[in-house]
């Protein structure tokens, strides 16, 4: 409780901001050809992560383990 997490569209990654964080950290980022251009997120009962991609056209799935 208490993360915020980022779609960051430009730089093709979702970001993680914990609680009292400085800093976030790329969860997801284009470096591994995962997410294009991400503009919306949401998640399930189940915790899974949901991004809209721009690029693709296309809603993808993640699993986190957190």
């Amino acid at each position: 409780a208490g993360t915020v997490y980022v779609s960051d569209g430009g730089n093709h990654r979702i970001m993680r901001w914990p609680k009292g964080a400085t800093e976030g950290t790329a969860i997801i980022d284009g470096q591994e050809a995962s997410v294009g251009g991400p503009v919306g997120l949401s998640f399930d009962r189940h915790g899974n992560l949901y991004a809209a991609e721009f690029y693709r056209h296309r809603v993808q799935r993640f699993d986190l383990i957190q």
